[in-house]
């Protein structure tokens, strides 16, 4: 292999990318392994690869593979999935697990000249970071040193560092070397005093050893505080939360919607920053703490997040409604302009020994179109991924807004209860009165014209007995008694609602009184020992009477 400007490796043949793939499935692998292609009938990438080499220097490797025969040769050896041709771009990671989760090793595309820089940006960062992951923070041979220095401010993603005792230029701090997916902006903050491990070949400055320790910077979460985390992973039946990166609280679904049988990968994704509620604090283990993921009433409540590093800025912050997608044109309107795709730049085609140049051209341009459409595709991919994210969360939002109105309003409820309780001195005015408010409030409008309360009265007993009857709630009485004077009871099955017989023997008579009047038995109860059953009367005249309340086997009326 021959090397290409900075520290780049060119895979100049076959026999070479074999070896290449080799190398990317060696286990034992130190560093993680960047892979930039060509684009059909180019002889350089897009992707500058020398700037990446200076970037990642002694942190990765970094190779220029040609699409052609070397990148067949070299997808040939590795599993499907995991090749990289055509003008894209990836790094390996040390290990082997990307061969089995390619999520590990993600695949850049560049669709034109202008995604070249950030592809290489996005390059950079996949390969520090899992320089990161692996332990690697320094690179082999370099000069090192114990330093400390201001923040100038941040540029290009890096903090730029004023170190004492250093050179005309600021060092550089990476933050992919000091927490996975924390932007520079959210690890420090201009002023700030900053220290670590300087390699003055690199000028790179190394402040990992500076990152908060979770059990000192949480211990302010108490039970009951409102805070934010970031989703780590999202399983069917579980998330990750992160309070500090690589600090990943396991929240089950059950606190998540209230359900434990809930599917929370349609209502949350990764990378998501969410609100919860502490119900227990496990000092610094993770695995000790209990979260509640919920919104929050009120955002003034939500604590601040914590700082990655010592007078650093919050790691995360309150999530903002996203920016409204464009409208999608009619067919009518001009369509919007689509980046020339690379391969289309790059002039006549290279002639190909035994094919005619035409056939050459029109594969040419062939490939040209189809990596536009790719483009296309891809544009619209990323849109509908930002649209479901968007989706999940206001999904999430409105089932705790649900939620959140059901308590209350069950709260409510109760409060009005002990309110009407003791509205009306006389016993029987103060029933009158629920069951009229049960009503009313267990039917709709429309229930109330076909279903009106009917007339009914008291029988002698039918206090005394609710009175010395225990074991069922009084509000379930009323509630029944509601569904009884306003016929609605017949279609409510759970009430199992029949004529009264005189015992417990099929046969027996069903209990009729002097007048005609049936006698009926409603469920207050099921599956309960002795439950407990209301009797009333529907006398000739279509008036009802509640005689009585009872337990199962006592059939008097």
């Amino acid at each position: 292999m021959d090397s290409a400007s900075g520290s780049a490796t060119v895979v100049a043949s076959d026999h070479e990318a074999a070896g290449l793939a080799a190398h990317l499935l060696d286990r034992h692998r130190r560093l993680p392994c960047v892979v930039v292609t060509t684009s059909s009938g180019r002889s350089v990438p897009a992707i500058d690869a020398g700037d990446i080499a200076a970037d990642v220097e002694g942190l990765a490797e970094v190779y220029v593979l040609p699409t052609g025969a070397p990148s067949w040769e070299f997808s040939r050896h590795l599993p499907e999935g995991t090749q990289v041709y055509g003008g894209a771009a990836r790094v390996y990671p040390v290990g082997i697990a990307w061969t089995a989760n390619r999520e590990l090793s993600p695949l850049r595309f560049v669709f034109s000249e202008t995604d070249a820089e950030r592809v290489a940006t996005e390059l950079v960062s996949d390969a520090l970071t899992m320089a990161h992951a692996a332990g690697i923070l320094q690179a082999r041979g370099s000069t090192t040193r114990q330093a400390s220095g201001t923040v100038k401010g941040m540029v290009g993603g890096r903090a730029l560092v004023d170190v004492a005792g250093g050179g005309w230029f600021p060092a550089v701090v990476w933050p992919e070397l000091t927490a996975k997916d924390v932007p520079a902006e959210r690890l420090f903050v201009t002023g700030m005093t900053v220290s670590g491990v300087l390699d003055e070949t690199l000028n790179r400055l190394d402040v990992s050893g500076m990152k908060s320790v979770a059990g000192e910077v949480l211990s302010p979460y108490r039970a009951g505080s409102m805070v934010l985390g970031r989703v780590a992973s999202v399983e069917r039946e579980r998330v990750k939360v992160e309070l500090l990166p690589g600090f990943a609280v396991t929240v089950q679904a059950v606190d998540v919607t209230g359900d434990a049988g809930s599917d929370l990968r349609s209502l949350l994704t990764a990378g998501e920053t969410v609100t919860a509620v502490v119900v227990r604090n496990g000092a610094s283990t993770a695995r000790d703490w209990r979260l509640r993921v919920t919104e929050p009433e009120d955002e003034s409540h939500v604590l601040p997040a914590a700082s990655v590093l010592p007078g650093g800025p919050p790691w995360l912050l309150l999530p903002r409604p996203e920016p409204a997608e464009p409208e999608e044109t009619s067919g009518d309107e001009a369509p919007a302009v689509l980046p020339t795709p690379a391969a289309a730049t790059t002039g006549a085609p290279e002639p190909v020994p035994g094919v005619a140049p035409e056939v050459v051209a029109g594969l040419t341009q062939e490939i040209a179109d189809l990596r536009a459409m790719v483009a296309r595709l891809q544009q619209a991919n990323d849109q509908a991924e930002r649209r479901q994210g968007a989706l999940k969360t206001e999904l999430r939002k409105s089932q705790d807004r649900a939620r959140r109105a059901e308590r209350e309003l069950h709260e409510q409820r109760a409060t009005l209860g002990q309110i009407t309780d003791t509205l009306f001195a006389d016993p029987e005015e103060q029933f009158r009165f629920d069951v009229y408010l049960a009503w009313a409030r267990r039917t709709t409008a429309q229930d109330k014209l076909e279903h009106p309360m009917a007339d009914y009265r008291l029988g002698p007993e039918f206090l005394a007995t609710l009175e010395a009857v225990q074991g069922v709630d009084r509000s379930k009485v009323v509630d029944v008694a509601a569904d009884v004077v306003s016929g609605r009871v017949h279609s409510v099955a759970a009430r199992q609602t029949h004529q009264l017989r005189s015992g417990s023997g099929g046969d027996d008579p069903f209990v009729v009184g002097a007048s005609g009047a049936t006698c009926w038995r409603v469920s207050l109860q099921h599956k309960t020992a002795q439950a407990r059953r209301m009797h009333y009367w529907h006398h000739p005249d279509g008036s009802i009477e509640l005689s009585s309340i009872r337990l199962h086997d006592d059939f008097r009326p």
